[in-house]
């Protein structure tokens, strides 16, 4: 009846908000862990993939096991998690860390003008290389757009551009263009302009 739709919905909110709370303290815990394993490792000079990107470390760190760290921040700059490069290429993030809405900022951003958002650190590395504008890796094609939202209420009247990932091949086999689609999204919602080096 009416009583129990009730009493189950208002358990299920209840279960909802604990999971969240719980999903929280993860975060600030790996946060933690995050912070002593960046506070230990050495500043990146040469590494593997960059040398084959061609492009420049802007103040990534290498661990002990010679993966490339990426920090994941927040807009205040607090460090959540980080995405661990290997020599080749292979990509993955802390387990239990917080990564939407998180991203690494290349550049200075006080500097007036366009800012760019792309999906990984080679795209956004070379695009800042080769403009001189700050760029802001989103880390993939599915966090352009809460990245680009958070820039957009911080900076309402300054142009962004999203820089996506073309993936011109899949969509030439009759595959998505997903970095292509996203980018476009993320633009639209934003009102920016989609970039697709």
């Amino acid at each position: 009846d009416a009583q129990d739709r009730a009493q189950m919905a208002a358990e299920a909110a209840q279960k909802r908000q604990e999971r969240a709370a719980e999903r929280e303290r993860q975060y600030e815990r790996t946060a933690q862990e995050v912070d002593a394993i960046w506070t230990t490792a050495t500043a990146a000079q040469a590494h593997p993939y960059l040398e084959g990107k061609g492009v420049a470390s802007h103040g990534l760190r290498e661990d002990a096991l010679g993966r490339l760290l990426v920090p994941v921040q927040d807009v205040d700059g607090k460090l959540w998690s980080f995405q661990r490069v290997g020599p080749d290429g292979f990509k993955q993030f802390y387990e239990g860390g917080r990564v939407e809405g998180g991203h690494f900022v290349i550049g200075d951003l006080a500097q007036p003008g366009p800012v760019l958002i792309a999906e990984g650190y080679a795209t956004a590395a070379t695009v800042h290389e080769l403009t001189g504008r700050p760029a802001i890796v989103a880390f993939n094609a599915g966090n352009l757009m809460p990245v680009a939202r958070t820039y957009r209420q911080l900076w309402p009247d300054r142009e962004i551009c999203i820089a996506g990932d073309n993936d011109h091949r899949r969509q030439a086999e009759g595959k998505p263009n997903v970095g292509r689609e996203k980018a476009e999204e993320a633009a639209a919602a934003i009102d920016g302009l989609a970039l697709l080096p």
